[in-house]
């Protein structure tokens, strides 16, 4: 193992649960904003919402129960 790769693997494991899930929460949110960013280029001047609903998709596309959720909410009508 190199140098770095200790080095880092010792600084997460002093991180304590709750700097933990701010760091994942941070990379979410730098996710969800990345993708947002190159939806609103492709697709232009959309809504909010339908910019949430592309960013899900996105993200989470690929899961069953993610698709399933989605399909009940198209045939309910919500955007």
């Amino acid at each position: 193992m190199s140098t770095v790769e200790e080095a880092y693997r010792q600084a997460m494991d002093a991180m304590t649960p709750a700097e933990k899930f701010a760091r994942v929460e941070g990379f979410l949110s730098w996710t969800r904003s990345l993708l947002a960013r190159q939806i609103k280029a492709e697709l232009g001047d959309v809504s909010e919402e339908r910019i949430k609903s592309e960013v899900a998709i996105r993200m989470y596309g690929s899961d069953p129960r993610f698709r399933k959720l989605l399909e009940q909410r198209e045939a309910n009508g919500s955007p």
